[in-house]
């Protein structure tokens, strides 16, 4: 396998592959939902370390991306994901670091999530996502979530009643279902090309190498940040006072007699009260 050269706020690319050479170790057998309990942590963990080794893709998340999935929220009752294709079953996602906190502890940071999911033949399930890493603590990270058929995503439920580490953990699962809707329907204009120009090889993390010895990820999400201001909606007669409007994802039905839908991302917006 040829490793990747990554920009030089994220993670070495050699402490990635440390982490899948130690995991690989333990060989998987496929993760069953179908079971009142999902096997060992570190079974699915090598699952889908293993299942990522083929050859799938990897992103660089820009951080206004992340930014912007902060204020984005997919909800459990929405069937965002009705018509998914999932035409791609793995890949990784790598984050600047120090920019996404840890499930297992504040003092904590994951710097890369594999995305793995698979379909499934279940009478109210046609999906499961998981995902996971090795965070900064050396901690083993996995969750999963599954996808009902109508679309709509499984409720959370937590081992924990700590309400900051449930935050935490519902931020990284926002991450991770909006990256699979990124990339089913806004591909085209949220994933780059990553180049290194000639004289900006310092932007990488790893030493020079000939262009035969590693390959470039794929940025994920705009450079440009975007600005809240740019965005302005006059109120109607509700007497509602100004706010901001987040991003946020809906259905909207579209073609003759509206019997078509497609997911889109509604950009956020100022919008001022009614008695404005």
């Amino acid at each position: 396998m040829k490793f990747y050269k990554l920009p030089q706020k994220y993670l070495d690319f050699r402490e990635f592959n440390k982490h899948l050479e130690l995991i690989k170790q333990v060989k998987p057998k496929a993760i069953d939902v179908t079971l009142g309990g999902l096997p060992p942590m570190l079974n699915n963990l090598s699952y889908i370390y293993h299942t990522w080794a083929q050859g799938y893709p990897v992103y660089c998340v820009r951080s206004s991306l992340l930014e912007d999935m902060s204020q984005t929220d997919v909800g459990d009752n929405l069937p965002l994901f009705e018509d998914i294709e999932l035409e791609m079953p793995c890949y990784v996602l790598f984050f600047p670091k120090g920019a996404v906190k840890s499930a297992s502890s504040k003092a904590a940071y994951i710097n890369y999530l594999i995305v793995c999911h698979q379909e499934l033949d279940l009478p109210e399930f046609k999906h499961v996502i998981s995902w996971g890493c090795l965070d900064s603590n050396d901690q083993w990270i996995f969750s999963s979530k599954r996808i009902r058929r109508d679309g709509t995503i499984q409720a959370s439920a937590f081992s924990t009643d700590d309400e900051e580490q449930q935050q935490r953990t519902l931020e990284i699962r926002n991450i991770v279902l909006q990256s699979i809707l990124l990339l089913q329907y806004y591909a085209d204009e949220m994933v780059h090309e990553m180049t290194a120009a000639p004289g900006k090889e310092k932007a990488f993390s790893q030493k020079a190498r000939t262009p035969s010895e590693f390959r470039l990820p794929r940025w994920l999400g705009e450079e440009k940040k975007y600005r809240r201001t740019s965005g302005v909606a006059t109120g109607t007669a509700s007497g509602k006072s100004p706010h901001y409007r987040r991003w946020h994802w809906r259905v909207q039905r579209y073609g003759e007699g509206f019997s078509k839908t497609k997911v889109i991302k509604i950009k956020p917006i100022w919008v001022r009260g009614g008695n404005d």
